[in-house]
């Protein structure tokens, strides 16, 4: 029995959705890491060493959960 593959663009193969969540994962990654490299870099200038860093990662965490959240609503994931 021959299966007819509906053109249908909603639809996505498992390789698409794949790729879409791994580059979700890459964007949170990035986010934190950039945030959490600049508060490392105002906790050096201002010695004031775990303040600045774990809230540029707290801070990075928090963006990142926005971002991918507007991300999924948008590409309905």
């Amino acid at each position: 029995m021959n299966k007819k593959i509906n053109g249908d663009p909603k639809e996505k193969n498992s390789l698409q959705i794949f790729g879409q969540v791994g580059s979700l994962g890459i964007t949170f990654v990035i986010i934190i890491g950039i945030f959490s490299f600049i508060g490392y870099r105002i906790d050096i200038l201002f010695s004031t060493k775990p303040i600045f860093t774990c809230l540029g990662t707290l801070l990075g965490f928090i963006i990142a959960l926005i971002s991918i959240y507007q991300i999924i609503k948008k590409d309905n994931l």
